[in-house]
């Protein structure tokens, strides 16, 4: 008798210990930090890694990943127009419905792939001011500007009042010797995409380069008329636009828009092209989060644990390489610095707050830090450790701030 008690005891007390284990872990998995602000990647689908799988073992093989968010290519992808500034419409199509899930496509295929993260301008109807960067044509590019994105790329259909007019063309920036290399590689990539289109059947009328009539680059030079081309050339980063075919015309309708089928067919074919532009790679490192003692980690289909970067369903995980357990909130990596989501480790991109202070990430979730950055709407300071700046003078690399004490934003540089 005394033996069973003892044996009862023991087991409570076992339990007492792993239970107390099992709460910690789920008191701080359920975290979640203050507000978020004006950006986030809410329009990519988040990953809950709230309940991993239990109690399996962890592999002791482990392996070491080669991929980061900062060694990937960062491109932002624009369904033009919106519900409220509406786009061509015929054949019983609107463009802005028909080219959301152009881009849809477009991304889904682009997350098959570990080095690109892939951001969308709106995922619904909605208009793209509400990014509050500006009016909803140009927020477009401050969006990828903020971002630090390596390319926009704006989708739409055409329309024409000649009701046969079918085909796809691409609206690149021309040779106007200002950032030249923007123009270099605007119309490399339309030239694949329009390659791509031409392979289902689209006919390729191909570049069409256009100068405004009153508005003129750094140089000197005329610039470019279309704003989303335009702005990307002030900002040196490469944006083009998609003309998908026309919407006037029954055949380009009845093909390849009628559908939603077939128009992620076009989406898949846009999202070839930058993955042939970039050589981009499949992702490798497939597997599922796993939890032990409280710890979580990822293990690979192949049976073995992995350190470092992560990334699955389109989101990014770091991994400890000490151990390979699941880290959270901030992290350094090289050089650059990090937030991991408290409540399921995810990687935090755009306007964050911690513990009361806002921290602004690139497109690769990196912190910005000690400088000035511009999103062509507004400059904000940061400090060393990513702090962002909300009143006085600071000096950075040298040089002496203002901040406006009601903005929190530069008002001399």
């Amino acid at each position: 008798m005394r033996k069973l008690v003892k044996t009862i005891a023991l087991v409570a007390a076992i339990t007492a210990i792993y239970g107390g284990v099992q709460n910690t872990y789920t008191a701080y998995a359920n975290e979640t930090e203050r507000g978020t602000a004006e950006e986030t990647t809410a329009v990519i689908p988040e990953e809950t890694t709230k309940n991993p799988e239990n109690n399996s073992k962890i592999p002791k093989e482990s392996i070491i990943s080669k991929i980061s968010p900062s060694k990937s290519k960062t491109v932002v992808l624009d369904p033009g127009h919106c519900s409220v500034h509406t786009g061509a419409k015929a054949n019983g199509l609107r463009e802005e419905k028909v080219v959301l899930d152009i881009a849809n496509a477009c991304r889904d295929e682009l997350n098959k792939y570990e080095n690109i993260n892939v951001y969308m301008t709106r995922n619904t109807g909605r208009c793209c001011s509400a990014l509050k960067l500006g009016d909803c044509l140009v927020a477009r590019n401050n969006y990828a500007l903020r971002l630090d994105a390596d390319f926009l790329v704006s989708m739409h259909i055409n329309a024409d009042d000649n009701p046969h007019r079918n085909g796809a063309m691409i609206l690149p920036a021309y040779r106007s010797g200002y950032n030249d290399n923007v123009r270099i590689e605007t119309q490399a990539l339309g030239r694949q995409v329009l390659a791509n289109l031409k392979d289902l059947g689209i006919k390729n009328l191909g570049l069409l380069l256009r100068k405004a009539d009153d508005m003129y680059y750094g140089n000197g030079a005329r610039a470019d008329y279309y704003s989303i081309v335009r702005n990307g050339v002030k900002t040196k980063i490469p944006s083009i636009i998609i003309e998908h075919g026309f919407v006037t015309s029954k055949s380009d309708c009845e093909k390849f828009f009628s559908t939603k089928a077939k128009r992620e067919m076009l989406g898949v074919a846009d999202a070839n092209a930058i993955v042939s532009y970039y050589g981009l790679n499949p992702i490798q490192n497939k597997g599922k989060f796993v939890k032990e003692n409280g710890a979580t980690y990822y293990v690979t289909e192949d049976g073995r644990k992995v350190k470092g970067w992560v990334k699955h369903n389109s989101k990014w995980y770091y991994f400890s390489k000490n151990n390979g357990k699941m880290r959270k909130g901030f992290i350094s990596v090289g050089k650059k610095k990090y937030y991991l989501s408290g409540s399921n480790g995810a990687l935090r991109t755009g306007w964050i707050k911690v513990k009361g202070y806002r921290y602004l990430t690139k497109g690769d979730g990196s912190v910005i830090r000690n400088q000035a950055y511009s999103d062509s709407v507004k400059t904000y300071l940061f400090s060393k450790t990513g702090k962002k700046y909300t009143k006085g003078r600071h000096r950075i690399k040298g040089k002496m701030y203002y901040i406006n004490k009601r903005t929190g934003t530069v008002i001399n540089r």
